[in-house]
């Protein structure tokens, strides 16, 4: 059984509604953290879809199941704070968000995003994946209601990112876990743009 922390919010729908296609049992909990009773359940995997904010305290406290976790990008937004989680899940399968990954064929043309509405993050955070992916430069922009988004210069329609999502997660329930200084590295170039900005 699949525990869903945040299973009540945007993210935390999405995914209840892939592993309900995908014909797997979850049981969700909101952000207060483990109880007993989740404790006691056999989880076999732990998806973190909270606010940013919250990841890092809750990443944290479910590396204590020692079950695979996945958490919503980005992780945090401090580096050190980063490392400290990296190093509470250094014994655990541990993997960020990564959808696009599943379709992006890493081509030789420029990256670029441009959402108009995008999270509360802020666009450099939203779209991490993309500076992670990025061969070059990422061009950023926010001047347009059209959702555009290119990964080295192909381009990337919300549909297929609604199935990357199912793909992102039929691959972690079979393979859970990511290189850890793979995220640390996607994590340093967005603060690096954060800080040149």
């Amino acid at each position: 059984m699949i525990l869903i922390v945040g299973h009540k919010g945007v993210m935390g729908r999405r995914y209840s509604c892939i592993l309900n296609y995908l014909g797997k049992k979850w049981i969700g909990t909101d952000i207060d953290g483990p109880t007993q009773e989740f404790q006691s359940k056999d989880i076999s995997g732990i998806i973190i879809a909270t606010p940013t904010e919250t990841h890092a305290a809750l990443i944290k406290v479910y590396a204590e199941f020692g079950k695979p976790i996945l958490a919503e990008k980005p992780i945090c937004k401090d580096l050190n704070q980063l490392k400290e989680v990296l190093y509470a899940v250094k014994d655990i399968p541990f993997e960020m968000v990564y959808q696009y990954k599943q379709i992006a064929r890493l081509g030789d043309g420029p990256s670029h995003y441009n959402y108009w509405n995008h999270g509360r993050d802020g666009l450099h955070y939203d779209c991490i994946q993309i500076i992670g992916l990025a061969r070059g430069p990422v061009e950023l922009a926010e001047d347009s209601p059209i959702w555009d988004c290119r990964i080295n210069g192909d381009f990337l329609f919300i549909e297929q990112m609604d199935f990357a999502y199912v793909s992102m997660i039929k691959n972690w329930l079979k393979k859970p876990g990511m290189d850890l200084n793979e995220i640390y590295a996607i994590h340093e170039k967005v603060h690096d743009m954060v800080k040149s900005a």
